[in-house]
């Protein structure tokens, strides 16, 4: 990006500090990018070169330092939208009063048109990887039996939240003896629907006494994976992603963020994805059992394990009715893309509260 020297005419867009939003080394791509606000017509004038393919181009503008671009822009002009490759593109926007100048932050965005390759996503996903994060997440971490444990953990949550360059900050509330909860917060913002966010959550604390390999460093290794994977591309939604603090308290993590504080004003939570005890697989017979009156509730999944000889070796994707969508949308994928992953779906009434089994873990306040 080249900054112009001020002119008496149009003063350069120093202060509003322009970010490029697009993927090196990919096509389309945003160079040779320069900006002028005119301070006495109050209009800001973006121009830009597009390489690559035709793309779809927005002009954003955020109002709080760079966390939201939600300030709306309806007098927006010129290429904009669906753009041709090409040097010399320019967009206008008139602001509708004074601005922050110390607060104000503009991002030009360009979005490729061709389909995301979901296969290549799922290639990326590291086994080794998802052992590597296990093997250091697996030590005791408990409030009171192992306060060392838990607060390293944080720490390192945090640091693999910044080194993948997703917002992020820790979630406190104090609690009883003083002890300080902290949920580790990672946002990625979308670039087109900001406000709809979707959440990938899982508990990182453990049972005292017990290294919590499958409950929960299971779920925080494959929140690490996921992160890693998806930060590295644009994202037209949010995507949040929560390592929960106290779920073996009882929840205190998740109802925390979802009852007492409650998700930030600028986000509208689409679906969550939480993530318990994902790392337990046993193909013997008989290694699978199932709760009391699981049969009258849900007779197909019942039927299901029971046809393998309850061998424990598939992944359970449990929704309420608002998520029944979100279900078969992941059934569907896991059958497309990882077909060796067995899937057995189940879709509770109202909030669960007639299975409360299935109700333990950090899912259960967003389902309320």
């Amino acid at each position: 990006m080249s900054i112009s020297p001020p002119t008496p005419r149009g003063l350069v867009l120093a202060a509003l500090c322009l970010v490029m939003s697009s993927v090196q080394g990919q096509t389309p791509s945003l160079s040779q990018v320069e900006a002028q606000f005119n301070f006495f017509h109050n209009y800001l004038d973006v121009s830009y070169t597009l390489s690559g393919d035709t793309a779809r181009v927005y002009l954003q503008v955020s109002e709080d330092g760079g966390l939201t671009h939600l300030v709306p822009l309806d007098s927006l002009t010129g290429d904009t939208g669906r753009v041709a490759p090409g040097a010399g593109r320019m967009i206008r926007w008139v602001a509708p009063g004074a601005l922050n100048l110390l607060q104000t932050r503009v991002r030009l965005v360009a979005l490729s048109e061709a389909p995301v390759d979901i296969a290549a996503l799922v290639a990326q996903v590291d086994s080794q990887r998802l052992r590597d994060n296990l093997a250091w997440l697996a030590q005791p971490r408990h409030a009171l039996a192992a306060p060392g444990g838990l607060a390293a953990i944080k720490d390192s949550l945090e640091a693999r939240y910044l080194a993948a360059g997703v917002q992020t900050e820790r979630q406190e509330l104090v609690l009883f003896g003083g002890y300080r909860l902290e949920n580790i917060l990672g946002r990625q913002p979308g670039l087109l629907r900001e406000r709809e966010t979707w959440v990938v959550d899982g508990h990182f604390d453990a049972v005292a006494q017990t290294p919590g390999a499958d409950d929960n460093a299971s779920a925080v290794a494959a929140l690490l994976e996921i992160q890693r994977v998806l930060s590295a591309y644009l994202s037209e939604a949010t995507i949040r992603y929560i390592a929960f603090d106290q779920e073996e308290a009882g929840l205190l993590g998740s109802i925390h963020y979802v009852g007492t504080v409650g998700p930030p004003p600028y986000e509208e939570i689409a679906g969550v994805l939480n993530m318990e005890m994902i790392g337990y697989y046993d193909a013997s017979p008989g290694s699978q059992s199932l709760p009391l009156g699981f049969n009258l509730l849900f007779p197909a999944a019942y039927a299901a394990v029971a046809a393998d000889s309850f061998r424990g070796n598939f992944l359970t994707v449990v929704g309420n009715g608002a998520a029944q969508p979100l279900n078969q949308a992941l059934a569907q994928a896991a059958a497309t893309y990882v077909p060796a992953l067995r899937v057995v779906g189940l879709t509770v009434p109202g909030n669960g509260s007639q299975a409360p089994d299935l109700r333990r873990s950090d899912h259960a306040p967003f389902w309320d």
